[in-house]
């Protein structure tokens, strides 16, 4: 089903192939791209059918992704807080996030003795606490899976990777 009346989303890429940072004390979190969308209809689901409201459809948005530089849930939310301040200061948004002008899809997977797990997305998230949990959430699920298959215990780390979207 298309969420957008007229089958397209993707306006262009802005990249240059350059890692972009962000710093955050001496932490640095790599950007892998950033490009404008435009925002798509929203679908509402109901008992008897599915709806898609078009009001907010073709807003120009921005999509941010970084590289999976993130290990923890503190660091993301640093990472969220100062990419939210930087954004209002130089007026690309007001980010305001009740209104879903900035939204958090955040990646997460836990490397298991090296080895890569698998990666699960959780959508559309609006406040910095909801970003929180839903992030310790996750990675507490992933680790009760990975112990649960293996009877040593071994070394755990988490992966993440933040997809940003702010309306312009």
């Amino acid at each position: 089903m298309l969420d957008m009346d007229k089958g397209a989303r993707r306006v262009g890429e802005i990249s240059s192939g350059t890692n972009y940072r962000i710093k955050k004390f001496t932490k640095k979190i790599r950007l892998k791209r950033l490009h404008l969308e435009e925002e798509t209809g929203k679908s509402i689901h109901t008992k008897e059918s599915t709806l898609i409201d078009f009001n907010r459809a073709g807003i120009p948005l921005i999509e941010i992704v970084t590289e999976p530089d993130i290990s923890s849930v503190e660091e993301a939310a640093s990472y969220l807080i100062k990419l939210k301040q930087i954004l209002r200061y130089i007026e690309v948004s007001n980010c305001d996030m009740e209104k879903g002008a900035f939204r958090c899809e955040p990646n997460i997977s836990i490397k298991k003795d090296g080895k890569p797990g698998v990666r699960t997305e959780i959508k559309n998230l609006n406040s910095f606490k909801a970003v929180e949990r839903a992030l310790s959430y996750e990675i507490e699920r992933q680790k009760k899976i990975m112990r649960s298959l293996v009877n040593r215990v071994s070394s755990h780390h988490e992966r993440i990777i933040l997809l940003t979207q702010v309306l312009l």
